[in-house]
């Protein structure tokens, strides 16, 4: 049952992008959300087997997206808080949820809200940005981290993927 449960999402999941991309985007949010369910089955049946945190983080990376594509601030903020909670220290995750989260934050119009969110979204960045993350490019140009890059302890963050670009460049 739980390769049964996979499959689907997987599959789910490629229709969801699919439909975002045709901006069929009420039934891409209905394919990423039960990808996500499915996927969480399956990786709860059989834990440990197979790239269930993978899988998660692109149903809720796509998800997000579809959420902001509708405008939807709450729908992308939660999208966010699943990609940080599947991301166990993976910078790249960790970095989209920050950058899904930020594009909540320009949605949001409640003040606490919109301060509580870009907390989440910088302490996310700072989470990738110490766990290895290393693309600069991405950090000095990707839209959905123009929110961030406006934040003071920015320019310190950017030195450090600095750094880590240097050393894996040794590697």
């Amino acid at each position: 049952v739980p390769l049964y449960l996979a499959n689907l999402a997987r599959t789910l999941m490629n229709l969801g992008g699919l439909q975002r991309d045709l901006d069929q985007l009420d039934a891409a949010r209905s394919s990423l959300e039960e990808a996500w369910e499915l996927e969480s089955e399956a990786a709860r049946l059989a834990p440990g087997q197979g790239d269930s945190a993978r899988v998660l983080f692109f149903a809720a990376w796509n998800l997000g997206l579809v959420c902001i594509d509708q405008r939807d601030a709450d729908g992308a903020a939660e999208a966010a808080q699943r990609i940080a909670n599947v991301a166990a220290g993976d910078p790249f995750p960790l970095r989209m949820a920050a950058g899904v989260q930020a594009r909540a934050v320009a949605l949001t119009t409640d003040d606490a809200q919109r301060s509580s969110r870009l907390e989440d979204a910088r302490t996310w960045l700072r989470a990738a940005v110490e766990a290895g993350y290393a693309d600069l490019e991405q950090m000095d140009t990707a839209p959905d981290l123009e929110l961030l890059r406006q934040q003071e302890e920015f320019a310190e963050l950017r030195g450090i993927v600095v750094e880590n670009a240097r050393q894996k460049g040794e590697e």
